[in-house]
């Protein structure tokens, strides 16, 4: 199976103690697993998916204050600055992906600093009340 084959690599590579496998993780459990991440990373292939959506997941990334790396795919580059808000890595690279994760780990603190500004980023642009105030005042104007 795929997984014994990931498994197996890990194992060669000496990661064991390094990459934990949880199985299914209960959803009351993951706000502990995402705050006790170093790093979140969200990989999206370039396709009709993430041409058209926007993952709803980077928003619960942001509010843990960590650096997150994820792919340039769909609008994500309309709302999230790479290096200000987030790290952003051209779709279907591994290596550039391996690369920025490398890159974080070896700065930081200044990924923790960026991992900040996406939470702002959060509370400012992806608030629902920010954005019924915004709705609100399309409509009022448009009357």
């Amino acid at each position: 199976t795929e997984f014994a084959e990931i498994s197996k690599l890990v194992s060669s590579l000496e990661l064991d103690n390094k990459i934990l496998f949880t199985g299914k993780v209960d959803r009351k459990d993951m706000p502990r697993y995402l705050n006790n991440a170093k790093i979140l990373c969200l990989a999206r292939p370039n396709n009709k998916q993430a041409e058209g959506g926007f993952p709803t997941k980077l928003g619960e990334y942001f509010a843990t204050k960590k650096p997150v790396v994820l792919t340039n795919v769909g609008e994500i580059h309309e709302y999230v600055k790479d290096g200000v808000h987030a790290f952003l890595v051209e779709p279907e690279s591994v290596l550039s992906f391996a690369e920025k994760l490398n890159d974080v780990l070896e700065n930081y603190e200044n990924a923790l600093e960026v991992g900040i500004k996406g939470n702002e980023l959060v509370h400012k642009s992806f608030n629902y009340k920010v954005q019924a105030k915004a709705l609100a005042q399309f409509f009022k104007n448009r009357e």
